[in-house]
């Protein structure tokens, strides 16, 4: 270190005094050492004043803000869900018009086809008008077929009634609608429109 008075270099640290001045170094020692103490003071007070500092930042944060934000933040999700359930309560009720919409559009289009159906079984091919009653039945030679045996105690005879079909007979007498080309064989018919009303039909057990 160097004397304060005399600026004599070279002084060691534990000297007393000043070999040129003979000035007191303890003295200027300890007010040295004051300073340096009051530096590190200071370091310590600054510190601890940043610490205290954040420390209340971080506490008015936690109060202004995470302790009320939770609470927004609950009420912003609650309403945004009961939107979503309302939304969803609309789609809900659009998709019930639209499937029973699609219910009715299916259940007409199913009668239409079942009446086409129908009337395309019972129309006569030749038929001009689809609304043509049926000709009254005039007996007509049938082409040779195998005899029956007159006695055959299965065979039944029917009588065609206005609007039935050979659809309609077969479904009566047999259960089955779609047996009408064993009656249709077994009376030598060859289209299922020819039939007429009064006409009569010979009637075999059908064999299961």
């Amino acid at each position: 270190m160097d004397c304060p008075i005399c600026s004599y270099p070279g002084l060691r640290e534990e000297a007393d005094h000043c070999p040129r001045c003979s000035a007191d170094l303890s003295v200027f020692r300890q007010i040295h050492e004051l300073h340096e103490r009051s530096k590190r003071q200071k370091t310590h007070n600054m510190v601890l004043y940043i610490v205290i500092l954040l420390l209340g930042l971080g506490w008015a944060y936690t109060y202004y803000f995470v302790g009320t934000q939770p609470d927004k933040i609950i009420r912003m999700e609650i309403d945004q869900k009961n939107q979503e359930i309302i939304e969803l309560q609309k789609e809900n009720s659009k998709l019930r018009t639209m499937m029973v919409d699609v219910t009715d559009l299916s259940t007409s289009v199913l009668n239409t086809a079942k009446s086409q159906s129908k009337e395309r079984v019972i129309e006569p091919k030749e038929s001009k008008s689809q609304t043509k009653p049926a000709e009254e039945y005039k007996p007509t030679a049938l082409p040779k077929q195998k005899a029956k045996p007159a006695s055959d105690p299965t065979l039944e005879y029917y009588t065609i009634k206005t609007g039935e079909t050979l659809y309609s007979i077969a479904k009566s007498v047999y259960g089955d609608g779609h047996k009408y080309n064993k009656i249709m064989t077994d009376n030598n018919i060859k289209d299922p429109g020819e039939i007429k009303v009064g006409q009569k039909l010979k009637i075999y057990p059908s064999k299961k």
